[in-house]
């Protein structure tokens, strides 16, 4: 059973704008429609393929095929492309409760009622968002295997841009000098599977080396610039 919806609203406050409002909920990373009822059968089905795949992909996440799969789960391939065009989809609707628990946790570091000021706050959802990648890293690269200008444009990538943007957003209206539209991918970039994919596995980067990096990079980019007064630090 899906969790359930779980929303935040991030305000900012200016003199020049007034006040703007972004609300944020979460948002499956399957793209499926949570309430979308499914026939027992076609359940039963869904359930079996997912876990003969949760099995094949944790083993052999580089060549574990879908024909493999379909045979693990004991049903025709048919079926199973019926459920899931490839490996991406399969992995997923494996991520998908996953990145909904995340989702909580992130909507929960971002919302002022925390306390934090915006960079401490910006800081929580990024390590938050990079412990996911690093905790689901395999999976999140079959997950990726479609071009990058896909990837951006999909539901998921969406969602956490629009949290990173609503707190650099924050940021601005409190002085600080910000490009929201460039700033908000870039330090998303940060974040992303085949960035860490490498750091952890071809630099050889310990996991808290690369989270504090993360966290002041994150810092510098909301500090004032030089004799500019200090905000939102």
């Amino acid at each position: 059973m899906d969790p359930p919806l779980r929303t935040t609203t991030i305000e900012h406050a200016s003199p020049r704008t007034g006040t703007t409002t972004t609300h944020l909920g979460t948002l499956g990373l399957d793209g499926r429609d949570a309430d979308r009822p499914r026939r027992v059968d076609a359940s039963r089905n869904r359930e079996r393929i997912l876990a003969a795949a949760g099995r094949a992909l944790a083993e052999r996440p580089a060549d574990a095929t879908m024909e493999e799969i379909a045979t693990a789960a004991g049903v025709g391939k048919g079926t199973l492309y019926r459920n899931f065009s490839g490996r991406a989809e399969l992995a997923r609707a494996l991520l998908d409760e996953r990145a909904r628990r995340t989702q909580a946790a992130v909507l929960h570091d971002a919302a002022p009622a925390t306390g934090g000021d915006t960079g401490t706050r910006l800081a929580h959802v990024l390590s938050t968002l990079l412990d996911f990648t690093l905790e689901n890293l395999d999976l999140l690269c079959i997950a990726e295997e479609t071009p990058a200008p896909e990837r951006r444009a999909s539901g998921a990538y969406l969602w956490q841009r629009q949290v990173v943007a609503a707190l650099l957003r924050e940021a601005a209206e409190g002085g600080a000098p910000v490009d929201v539209d460039h700033l908000a991918d870039g330090l998303l970039a940060l974040v992303q599977p085949d960035l860490v994919r490498h750091q952890v596995r071809s630099m050889g980067l310990p996991r808290a080396r690369i989270r504090s990096g993360l966290v002041r990079l994150t810092r510098a980019a909301l500090a004032p610039e030089d004799g500019a007064p200090a905000a939102n630090r």
